[in-house]
């Protein structure tokens, strides 16, 4: 490493690092990336020696660049398959017995009359999504009776747009 202080901008004043060290500086900074490292080094290496005993007729250099490739492909395959296995994931980690404590109510709003006559074809709704731990049986039982929509044990990840349009189409005097 070097420090570059006199003759230049302050943008350009700091430490640098040869390229050849950087995997040696990043070495210094995770020791479990060291490890890591070291692993795949080591089985790259493993490799190149076994293949080279095997055909000696064919330049250590070409064994090289072919277990590189070979580890190379293993690698991004495998990076593949996780990137897959955790787009399958849940999009939220929700802990165990917590996955549908939710409730979730459509209101109608009821403002002032004026605005009713003024608006007579429009109606105006509130969605809400409420935990259930925080209500008592009773107030669940009026939300049951007095809203439009009522969806217990709603999952808390889930969007639930188009049963709520689906819902308020079906009354005969609700447009969407």
């Amino acid at each position: 490493m070097y420090s570059i202080n006199k003759g230049f901008d302050n943008k350009f004043k700091g430490y640098y690092v040869h390229p050849h060290l950087i995997n040696y500086v990043a070495i210094w900074v995770s020791s479990k990336y060291a490890v890591t490292v070291r692993k795949i080094m080591d089985k790259i290496n493993e490799t190149v020696i076994a293949e080279h005993e095997a055909d000696k007729t064919q330049a250590i250099a070409d064994q090289f660049h072919y277990v590189i490739n070979i580890v190379t492909d293993t690698l991004s395959d495998r990076i593949t398959d996780l990137n897959q296995y955790v787009r399958q994931l849940v999009p939220r980690a929700v802990p165990n017995g917590k996955e549908r404590t939710y409730i979730l109510i459509v209101q109608e709003v009821n403002e002032d009359e004026q605005l009713e006559d003024q608006q007579e074809d429009h109606i105006t709704i509130r969605i809400r999504r409420i935990n259930r731990k925080e209500l008592r049986p009773a107030k669940i039982e009026r939300y049951r009776r007095e809203s439009l929509l009522f969806v217990d044990n709603l999952p808390i990840a889930m969007t639930i747009n188009e049963k709520i349009k689906e819902t308020l189409s079906s009354r005969q005097d609700v447009k969407i």
